[in-house]
This record gives C-alpha cells, sequence and structure tokens, in this order.
C-alpha cells in the first residue's frame, strides 16, 4: 500500500559461488522486464568478470515493474 508509479528500491546481489557453474541470475515474471544482464558470475567467472551486481526496481504502474542492472 501507498506505492506510486515511479518508485523504486536498489537492491544488491552478491555471488559468492567459487565454482564455473555457480553463476546466480535473475529471473523475472510476468508483469517485469529486466534491462541489462541479470547475471552475476561466479567469482571464477572469467567471462562474467564480477561475483555481485546492483540493481534497480522501478514501479511503473498497475502490477508492472521494470528492473534495471546498475553496475
Amino acid at each position: 500500500p501507498g506505492i506510486a508509479a515511479g518508485d523504486s528500491f536498489d537492491f544488491s546481489l552478491i555471488n559468492t559461488g567459487t565454482g564455473a557453474s555457480d553463476d546466480a541470475t535473475i529471473t523475472v515474471n510476468t508483469d517485469v522486464t529486466i534491462v541489462g544482464n541479470p547475471t552475476a558470475g561466479s567469482l571464477t567467472d572469467a567471462t562474467i568478470i564480477s561475483g555481485s551486481a546492483l540493481f534497480r526496481a522501478r514501479y511503473t504502474t498497475g502490477v508492472t515493474w521494470i528492473v534495471y542492472r546498475l553496475a
């Protein structure tokens, strides 16, 4: 209750996995769009470079959200 269009919150994803298959990926469902790379690689995944990611979830209208990768 009390949420308005344009409201947002930031969150971090810190992946402490050390195996090649330990990437962490955010998945979204109906009415949510993700912009940018949704994956934070494991600490040993050289193709993704970082084990952490910063995101912003922004409420647009109705039940619709957009999640942006910031870093």
